[in-house]
């Protein structure tokens, strides 16, 4: 039976009675001075009931690989795997969606130009080397500061060049080419592939040669395997970085122009887009299964002529015809007349020849067969412009008697789409300086060209080798840096997504201090980033399961260890899910409520939006189990688990609330983070705030608001997830939204570090002060049943102060206030 307003005396009550009881002083009391706190009372050390978060890590195989998103190349191609992707002869027949790189005369001995002939791409070649296409590699604009360790020391700055760790939490100490070694010489042993005038030749002769460009494979050095080997050299660092050619109106990427400098509303660089036609011509930021071919390879089109056809017919004479148009484009250019010893084909070969002697733009001929009236009108129109349009015309007299025809269809270009264009940097000591950005606070120089020195660069690049290179690398990088601040105020676990009973994956939810005795778990802290350090990247990615089997925990029942987590009715509980890819392996029946069964379809009918699914029901996503957990109240007597990890009752329905969670059942709130992924819903940071919009947003908020409003053509829907699909990344949105938490997207380093802190912000800002609920009278009846509700916001300072109305009849506290 649940538990209502009881009036037993519990700890979360008494800590409200303890704050409000001075309100309740007389009025004498009151003459004394009075000391403001200068901090929340929530953050004082008076206040024993701390939130609950679980870390959940990823630490499926594909968090090793050092290449991101994961069509840049293929896994099993990868050190991840456990494979050499220069040696490895099953490199040789990717998936067509990991084909992105330029084709080479390896396969069959000639080298094509069309974007539907692309190879796999490789350690050293141009677009893995490139931040802005794969956004594990080195991106100089970043500052790649080492991870932290629990006491908040940061690990070793790697500036000794010729002994880098090849992983800094020697777990994953391989280098690119998969070489077991703990440290690296980077400035003589660094990857670089070479292409050959012939598939003999030695990768150190000189008929082969480096790309600084993207050059090659061409036409002359085709050849970049030999005996299905790649074709490689080591020296000094390098990077590739993307000098912008197209300028677009929006950071969609969707309607662009050829400029190298911003023009007009053309201000947002191009450094790589993706295509939906061979073309190159319909293009946006995110490749997905329509948009598919990389703009920055080029390519080029043989002209087709658009054609259609106008009709001269009647008995009328004595017309004259002034202009004829297609699309709006004069081709006609002088009056031409109709007179009477012209019959109709006469007057069409007339028509034709003032057409074919008039210039227009886009040019039109038109040909009229002997004895015909139809005159055929062809055209080469514009790259990207519409090929169809009618045919148009205007003369004097009272009878028309040339027919509009068909329309104008099927023309496209013969211009070619010229290819990106790449600069290389090399990172060697006979540079002195190289370019600093803001963010690289490491450089001692001014912003500009020649802001960094070249012990600066090589360092930074070190840290990102040792620290950063792959994901595994990276997550543990930025969580470290984004848990330093996190202290004994709260209570904070670590678990993987996957084989959690395993030894090391498992730390339950305790006081997050380092203190060495006395405390509920001694060196919580650092046993927790013991944990993290210790992960090694192996399995599938069962995101659903896992994020059901933190759920289980809150609920008491123990799926994995003997804790249990919850020590009162009040506590706040927190899952922070973080993940590379897509959810995959697990099943329906694996998505478990607390009962232990499936949990079905949560989101269905006609649900508020933006959590509702849309038309199409879907039963046990991520987004089911996110809001089975959020909505449903995990402790209540029918559970029998109504006894906490401190012997207390913890069943009673008041967990503080603040001004984004009024949720007073014990319930899960999701935050969830995907590194490197794009699902088919456009990603905005800020999509939040698409709530606060009367309309419709231009940005990229607008499929997101499409959904928050259920409006949009075709109507904003959730797609239905399917796993190892984009979908399946839209509803790793769609769980944070279920869950009421948010979503965070980080595409590089820098923005897991900013989406890891971020969320933890956004978990703080959600943390109520010691606040519950009074009520008007301890027997609630009509006209006197109101619960005043207190909750306040500690990052943002604010709180407020709401009544409730009580259900006389069943106890029940309205969610929705009064005042």
């Amino acid at each position: 039976m649940k538990r209502y307003l009881s009036t037993r005396p519990t700890v979360c009550r008494l800590l409200w009675f303890a704050l409000t009881a001075g309100l309740a002083l007389p009025l004498p009391a009151l003459a004394a001075s009075v000391a403001l706190a200068t901090s929340p009372l929530a953050t004082s050390t008076n206040s024993s009931v701390l939130p609950n978060l679980m870390f959940i890590l990823d630490n499926s195989g594909s968090m090793g690989q050092d290449y991101t998103s994961d069509y840049m190349s293929r896994y099993s191609v990868s050190v991840a795997s456990g494979s050499n992707p220069w040696t490895d002869d099953d490199w040789s027949s990717p998936a067509s969606d990991e084909k992105n790189c330029k084709d080479s005369a390896d396969d069959d001995g000639s080298v094509s130009s069309s974007v539907t002939s692309l190879d796999l791409c490789v350690v050293g070649d141009v677009p893995y080397m490139t931040g802005a296409m794969n956004s594990q590699y080195y991106n100089p604009a970043i500052l790649y500061s080492p991870g932290v360790n629990a006491d908040g020391t940061s690990k070793a700055s790697q500036t000794n060049p010729a002994s880098v760790l090849t992983d800094g939490y020697n777990k994953q100490n391989k280098t690119q080419l998969n070489a077991s070694t703990t440290t690296i010489n980077l400035t003589s042993s660094y990857p670089d592939r070479v292409w050959c005038k012939n598939a003999s030749d030695s990768p150190t002769g000189p008929d082969c040669v480096k790309n600084s460009d993207y050059t090659y494979p061409n036409s002359t050095y085709k050849y970049g395997r030999s005996s299905g080997d790649v074709k490689g050299v080591y020296s000094a660092p390098y990077y590739y970085d993307v000098v912008p050619t197209e300028h677009c109106t929006a950071a969609d990427l969707k309607t662009c122009t050829l400029s190298s400098v911003p023009t007009g509303s053309y201000t947002f660089p191009a450094k790589s887009r993706w295509c939906s036609d061979t073309n190159l011509t319909v293009c946006q930021a995110t490749k997905t299964a329509t948009y598919k071919y990389p703009r920055y390879v080029g390519t080029s089109a043989t002209a087709v002529a658009a054609t259609g056809y106008a009709k001269v017919g009647g008995t009328s004479k004595n017309k004259c015809f002034s202009s004829i148009k297609v699309n709006g484009v004069e081709i006609l250019g002088a009056t031409i007349c109709w007179g009477n010893t012209e019959n109709d084909p006469g007057f069409a070969a007339l028509l034709k020849n003032q057409i074919n002697t008039y210039s227009s733009n886009p040019e039109y001929t038109a040909v009229v067969n002997t004895g015909d009236t139809y005159i055929y009108l062809t055209s080469t129109l514009a790259a990207g412009a519409t090929a169809n349009g009618n045919v148009t015309y205007t003369s004097t007299g009272t009878t028309l008697t040339m027919q509009s025809g068909t329309d104008i269809t099927g023309g496209v270009t013969g211009v070619t789409t010229p290819p990106y264009t790449f600069a290389r940097t090399n990172i060697v000591s006979t540079t002195a300086t190289y370019p600093k950005v803001a963010a690289r606070t490491d450089c001692s120089g001014a912003v500009g060209s020649s802001g960094c020195t070249y012990a600066e660069e090589i360092a930074n690049f070190g840290n990102w080798y040792a620290y950063y290179r792959t994901r595994m690398q990276g997550m543990k990088s930025a969580a470290s840096q984004a848990f330093k601040t996190i202290d004994s105020r709260y209570r904070v676990g670590f678990i993987t997504i996957a084989n959690q009973s395993s030894a090391g994956n498992y730390l339950p939810i305790a006081k997050f201090d380092n203190v060495a005795s006395g405390s509920e778990a001694p060196n919580q802290k650092s046993n927790w980033y013991t944990a993290l350090f210790n992960i090694a990247p192996s399995s599938s990615t069962p995101l659903r399961s896992a994020l059901s089997v933190v759920g289980r925990i809150f609920a008491g029942k123990k799926p994995v260890g003997t804790s249990d987590p919850m020590q009162y009715s009040c506590q706040q509980n927190f899952a922070l899910l973080t993940t590379d890819g897509y959810w995959n392996t697990d099943t329906a029946s694996d998505v478990k409520d607390i009962a232990g069964n499936a949990i079905g379809n949560m989101d269905s009918g006609s649900g508020t939006r933006p959590m509702y699914e849309g038309p199409t029901a879907t039963s046990a996503t991520l987004a089911d189990a996110a809001k089975y957990y959020y909505d449903t109240d995990l402790r209540n007597g029918a559970l029998s688990n109504c006894t906490g990890s401190l012997g207390l009752d913890v069943c009673d329905d008041n967990v503080f609330i603040s001004g984004t969670d009024n949720n007073v059942k014990q319930h899960m709130t999701t935050f969830t983070l995907g590194l490197g992924v794009d699902g088919t819903v456009t990603y905005s940071g800020d999509y939040k705030t698409a709530e606060d919009l009367t309309a419709a947003p231009t940005d990229a908020r607008l499929d997101y608001y499409n959904i928050l409003k259920g409006v949009g053509t075709p109507t904003g829907n959730w797609p239905v997830p399917v796993q190892n699909t984009e979908t399946a990344v839209d509803d790793l949105w769609h769980a944070a939204v279920n869950g009421q938490g948010t979503y965070f997207s980080a595409k590089d380093p820098a923005q897991l570090a900013t989406g890891l802190g971020e969320a933890l912000a956004a978990i703080g800002s959600k943390l109520g002060s010691a606040a519950a609920a009074a009520t008007s009278t301890l027997n609630p009846v009509a006209g006197n049943n109101f619960a005043y509700v207190a909750s306040y916001t500690t990052v943002k300072w604010q709180g407020n102060l709401e009544a409730r109305s009580i259900n006389v009849n069943t106890g029940v506290v309205s969610e929705t206030a009064t005042w």
